[in-house]
């Protein structure tokens, strides 16, 4: 159950969408997403409309969650589609509903109408890759030669409106942060988040995320480049490959110089929503 409480706001940007974030989590457009490119050539600005939710049941709501399943097909799309700038195909959604390759989780608040108790409220997808896929295996080459190694990728990350700032969004990371720890040959968990995502950036710091490059121009968001920064969750005994003083003078040093110091991978590129007052994180 949430807490139900004021919280400071922070303006704030995430992976993919402007974001506001409030102390407990994500805020304003408070969703995040990372798209491979067979999404993001499809980018464009969506107007669905959502579902109205009453705003009396959003500040002290009970909410739970749970596995996202194949009934919240229709809704997944409405709030993919009105929290990114981004049209995802219809294979994205059913293989999230379905659980093919993809994990999941919902938010519900069991407060609000029964018609309406376990209609999401929140949502974030995430995917398990192998080392060898991953960026993190030039990072981490040496916890990476065995080849079970694998890591946890947050996809999409979001919250309707009058949700925000109660710690769903946290929560949602937290539950991918678990089940990424209950995958023996898990090492972390991983995102990207554009370089002027402040408040993002203070969000996933807050939850113990860990800088860990920069890679530039990562992003290509209307007609546009962007760097962004990779952020890990180290479960199961992972660790940086350097030491936490070189970890934090590589951190500060990217952060707030403009050098290109890191190599960019094009083939490893994802394109983040831009959302009215978040980002899009992972995908």
């Amino acid at each position: 159950m949430e807490a139900c409480h004021e919280q400071k706001s922070y303006t704030h940007f995430q992976t993919q969408s402007y974001y506001d974030f409030g102390e407990g989590g994500l805020k304003g457009n408070e969703s995040s997403c990372a798209c491979t490119p067979k999404f993001s050539d499809r980018c464009r600005r969506i107007a669905t409309p959502l579902s109205k939710v009453d705003s009396r049941h959003a500040r002290c709501p009970r909410i739970a969650y749970r596995p996202i399943r194949p009934s919240d097909l229709e809704s997944l799309k409405e709030l993919h589609g009105k929290l990114f700038p981004i049209r995802y195909e219809s294979e994205f959604f059913l293989n999230v509903v379905h659980g093919r390759d993809i994990v999941s989780w919902g938010a519900v608040d069991s407060s609000r109408p029964c018609n309406q108790s376990d209609e999401l409220i929140g949502f974030v997808t995430a995917r398990v890759v192998v080392a060898s896929e991953s960026e993190l295996e030039d990072l981490l080459g040496y916890d990476t030669l065995r080849r079970e190694r694998k890591f946890v990728y947050i996809l999409t990350l979001g919250v309707v409106e009058p949700y925000r700032n109660l710690h769903i969004a946290s929560s949602l990371v937290r539950e991918v942060i678990k089940y990424a720890s209950s995958i023996s040959s898990c090492r972390a968990v991983y995102l990207h988040v554009i370089d002027y995502n402040t408040p993002a950036i203070h969000f996933y710091q807050k939850m113990s995320f860990k800088c860990l490059r920069k890679l530039h121009n990562f992003y290509y968001i209307e007609r546009r480049h962007y760097d962004s920064f990779l952020y890990v969750y180290y479960v199961n005994g992972g660790r940086s490959p350097c030491s936490a003083l070189q970890a934090d003078a590589i951190g500060f040093f990217d952060y707030f110089c403009s050098e290109k110091i890191w190599a960019c991978r094009p083939q490893l590129k994802f394109v983040l929503h831009l959302g009215d007052s978040l980002e899009a994180i992972t995908c």
